[in-house]
């Protein structure tokens, strides 16, 4: 008796796929799979010669989306703080002038004036 021509010393363990086109079962080694995956310009064909490639995005583009979309939030955060600081610097110094942010008249004593006309307005009370 003759020996195989190919002797295989290890089991590579394998991955099962199914083709979108014929529905045949087929597997090949993990490690083919994960090349695929990170590099989705390389495609593979099924036993019966239907082309296949993935189409989902791979992980480096993924975490490229999820890197970006934390840019776009973070950009929006700040200028709505900026916004935000701009506004109370203003308002800060109307009141600083004399002029009631409620009613826009000008008082000698706005402090006393909010708190007595218009009581519902926050105030930053002092810590005591």
């Amino acid at each position: 008796m003759s020996e195989p021509a190919l002797v295989q010393d290890k089991y590579e363990p394998l991955q099962v796929m199914v083709c979108g086109v014929c529905g045949i079962h087929f597997a090949a080694p993990r490690e083919f799979w994960a090349e695929r995956h990170k590099d989705h310009s390389q495609g593979w064909y099924c036993p019966n010669g239907h082309s296949r490639v993935f189409v989902d995005e791979t992980e480096a583009q993924r975490l490229q989306r999820e890197l970006d979309a934390a840019k776009r939030d973070a950009d929006w955060q700040r200028q709505l703080r900026e916004k935000a600081d701009k506004k109370n610097r203003k308002l800060e110094r109307r009141i600083a002038n004399g002029v009631c942010p409620c009613c826009k008249r000008h008082f000698e004593n706005v402090q006393r004036h909010i708190e007595q006309k218009h009581p519902d307005f926050p105030t930053l009370k002092k810590a005591e």
